[in-house]
Formats: C-alpha cells, sequence, structure tokens
C-alpha cells in the first residue's frame, strides 16, 4: 500500500489528477480483493480444521465403541474375542470377493461392531444356559435394532448401520429384524453373517460344545441359499479346505480382546474400569442375601461353565418341610433354616460351586470326585445339617433331599441337568445313613423331587 501510495503521487504529478483517480480506483480493487482472499483462506482453514476435529471425534467415538463391544463380550468367557475374529474372516472373504483394501478396512470396522447392541441386552438373557424362551428370544432380536440406534450418527465407516442392523437377515427372507431376502441384504451385512455363524458354531457356548468342523461343513452346504449367501457360503468352506480359517482361530482364540483393550489407552482404560465396576456391581446383586450363596442367575452360569472343564458331581439339593416350618413357626424360624444350609452348603464348596436355584432348592457341583466320593460329601451333609437343627424346637422339622448326576467333561450343562439322577432321601434318624438306588427322569430348572412321604 505505501508503494502504491507513492506511487500514485509520483504518476499524479506527472500525468495529471485524472490518471491519478484510475489508479486510486486500482488500489481500493486490489485492497478489496485482498481482503477477500484472506477471508476464503481463512473460511477454508476453518473448515479444514472443523472437518479435522469431526473426524478425530468420530475416530474417538469409533474407538470407544470398539473398546464398549469388546468389554461387553469379555464378560462372558466362552464370547471373548468374538467381534476381532468375526472381522479377519470377514476380511479373507471379503478379498476372495474382490474387494479393495478401503473397502476391506471398512467391512472389519462394521465386523468389529456389529453385535454392538448386545449392550441393550440382560446379562441373565445373554448368558443363560438353557433354551431361550419365546419372549426371551424375541428381546435378544431388538440387539440388532439397537445396534443402529447406537450408531446411526457414525458417518466415519460406510456401511456400519446396515451390517449392524442387518447380519441376522436370512437369504431366503426368513430372517429378522425386516425379513429382507437375497440381494436386497446388504453384501457386508451378507459377509459378516457368514463370518459371525462361523465363529459362533466354531466356538464353545455356555449351553453347548464347539461343533466339529464336519459339522460346521455340513450346516454351511445345507443353509446355502436359505440362511446365507450360497456365493460367500462357497468361499467360506474354500477357506476352511485350505486352512486360512483356522490359522486365524488359532492366532486369536485365546486372545482376551488386546487389541481394544490397550491399558496404556486412557479412553480405553476408562472404559474397561466402568465396566468391571458395573460388572462388580452385577455381581453383588446376584447373591443371596440370605444364604450367602450366588443367585440362580450367576449360579448356573458358574457351574454351566465348570461342568464343561471337569468331570464331576452335580447335586440338587431340596429342604423338604420348609412350608411347615413356616407355618407353624413363622418366616423368621424358615430363613433361619435356609441360613444353616447355605452356611453348611458354602462350606461343602468350597473346593466348588453352589447357588440358590429359588425357594428351597439348591444346586452344587463337585468337580473331579467320583460317585463313591459324591454320595460321601452328600452323607457328611445330611449329617452335619441334622447335628445343627436337631436341638432346635423351631426347624427340626427340616431335612433335606438330594438328586446326584456323574457328568464328564465338556457336557453341555443343558444335557446334563436333564439326565437320569439317583436319589438320596435324609432319614429322619441318622444314627445309620443307605441310599437307595432309585433312578428316576430329573426335570430340573428348576428341579423337581418327589415328596419325601412317596419313597
Amino acid at each position: 500500500m505505501t508503494i502504491e501510495s507513492a506511487s500514485v503521487y509520483f504518476v499524479t504529478s506527472v500525468s495529471g489528477i485524472f490518471t491519478g483517480i484510475g489508479m486510486i480506483i486500482l488500489l481500493f480493487v486490489n485492497v478489496f480483493r485482498t481482503v477477500r482472499g484472506i477471508q476464503h483462506m481463512e473460511d477454508m482453514r476453518q473448515q479444514q480444521e472443523l472437518e479435522r476435529k469431526q473426524k478425530q471425534t468420530e475416530e474417538m467415538t469409533l474407538q470407544m465403541m470398539r473398546t464398549l463391544a469388546a468389554t461387553i463380550e469379555g464378560k462372558d468367557r466362552n464370547n471373548c474375542g468374538h467381534s476381532i475374529r468375526v472381522a479377519e474372516y470377514a476380511a479373507l472373504i471379503g478379498k476372495r470377493l474382490g474387494l479393495s483394501s478401503e473397502e476391506i478396512e471398512n467391512l472389519k470396522d462394521c465386523a468389529y461392531l456389529h453385535d454392538i447392541g448386545a449392550i441393550g441386552i440382560p446379562d441373565q438373557i445373554l448368558s443363560k444356559p438353557g433354551r431361550l424362551s419365546e419372549e426371551e428370544y424375541a428381546l435378544i432380536k431388538q440387539h440388532t435394532l439397537i445396534g443402529a440406534h447406537i450408531l446411526k450418527d457414525i458417518t466415519l465407516v460406510p456401511h456400519l448401520v446396515e451390517v449392524t442392523k442387518s447380519h441376522h437377515e436370512r437369504y431366503d427372507g426368513t430372517g429378522y429384524p425386516e425379513g429382507l431376502s437375497g440381494a436386497a441384504i446388504p453384501l457386508y451385512a451378507r459377509i459378516v453373517a457368514v463370518a459371525d455363524s462361523f465363529d459362533a458354531m466354531h466356538s464353545r457356548r455356555i449351553y453347548r460344545n464347539a461343533l466339529s468342523e464336519d459339522q460346521i461343513r455340513k450346516e454351511f452346504s445345507e443353509s446355502a441359499g436359505k440362511q446365507f449367501d450360497p456365493r460367500i457360503s462357497a468361499i467360506l468352506l474354500d477357506l476352511m479346505d485350505e486352512g486360512h480359517l483356522e490359522d486365524i482361530t488359532g492366532k486369536y482364540k485365546e486372545m482376551e480382546n488386546s487389541l481394544y483393550m490397550d491399558s496404556n489407552h486412557t479412553i480405553n482404560k476408562f472404559i474397561s474400569d466402568v465396566f468391571t465396576t458395573i460388572k462388580s456391581q452385577e455381581d453383588i446383586t446376584s447373591y443371596d442375601f440370605l444364604t450367602g450363596l450366588p443367585l440362580r442367575t450367576l449360579g448356573e452360569k458358574q457351574i454351566a461353565c465348570a461342568v464343561q472343564d471337569h468331570n464331576g458331581c452335580l447335586a440338587f439339593v431340596d429342604m423338604d418341610n420348609l412350608k411347615k416350618i413356616n407355618d407353624v413357626h413363622g418366616h423368621k424360624s424358615g430363613d433361619r433354616a435356609l441360613m444353616t444350609l447355605g452356611k453348611l452348603l458354602a462350606r461343602f464348596a468350597s473346593n466348588g460351586y453352589a447357588c440358590r436355584l429359588g425357594g428351597d432348592e439348591f444346586l452344587l457341583f463337585f468337580p473331579d470326585i467320583t460317585h463313591e466320593e459324591a454320595s460321601e460329601h452328600i452323607t457328611q451333609l445330611f449329617q452335619q445339617f441334622h447335628a445343627l437343627t436337631k436341638d432346635d424346637a423351631e426347624i427340626q422339622y427340616a431335612s433335606l433331599s438330594a438328586g446326584l448326576y456323574m457328568c464328564s467333561g465338556n457336557e453341555p450343562f443343558l444335557t446334563a441337568v436333564q439326565k437320569p439322577t439317583m436319589l438320596y432321601i435324609m432319614p429322619s434318624k441318622m444314627e445309620k445313613i443307605s441310599f437307595p438306588s432309585i433312578s428316576l427322569r430329573s426335570t430340573i430348572c428348576p428341579p423337581v423331587y418327589p415328596e419325601p412321604a412317596i419313597i
């Protein structure tokens, strides 16, 4: 501006006033254009900074979501690392389908978060060792819609919401939540559906053991064109035959989500600590305040896991005459009888597991013992309970019955509790105990026992 002003003065003095006015106009035009250019550059800089911050926020949110999903899975040891493995399987399938490296990365991100909606499903349903009721299954199906709602504002990853929402659609149109069929199901969702199902079949669950490779091949062969896209099913079977899936399984099977749960990462550690605290509070509320034993939801889950890892004995213990004690002497006396039995069962389960199924029914598991040792344990339990109650006028009528089942390792819990049991009844006098060998069909969950008077 100084140079321009000096130039105007010089030209004006030489060329006259009209030329000077023209130069002044040019001066102001240049000043205006310069100011507009600076404004445009600043707007561009601010827009780039805004986009950078938005991308950074979305990446942070995505990382938090991954951590959240991994933490949810980490609550169930049989499901730990599921999303990581599904992402790796999906990436292999995507590569065979000719997807670009960028598309494969997007597919993996979608697979990482496909089950995020499980956060809205109660733990007692997710970890239930038995068959789900129609109402419970209807609630389970809501996890796809819950996940889609959680992720609806995440624009950083293409196809994220559609995969989360549609990975349980079936190729023949009988899936959920919308009943889509064939090519109407998004490609990424069809890929994740196959990878998800393979990992579920290949992994042990609380209600069953892992399927063999022959069983998995049969499932995918028979379900091609029904549940799964036939082309994607064929690719998965090829990958199985070539051993690529087994390589991934071996790599990640025992990994407890270390890809997500880096303790040095502030966000991950924060979320992990929050969920650890929540889990500890859930565990506290899962214990019976009267007997001190785990309640049915937590206890059955613990015992179901133990049954898969150990041979041993399941003991279904029932306190008889509790109603009579409550009616004659009041509920405080009945509570005292339950407390007495609860403390005794906790002591007997010091090397095993015990829980209160509800009311006067209890479940124990003694790992790695023989039938003779289990019978001896029950004998001692009956004798000690009788010794603790015989001199108490109010609870002396309490007696015990127990159904025993010897289960083998790797046996699903649901199978074990439906097998025939040997029934033992505590005699009214404990000078001599003899256990009749009565074989009967048990209808456990909750256990149903014959009335003592029948025996």
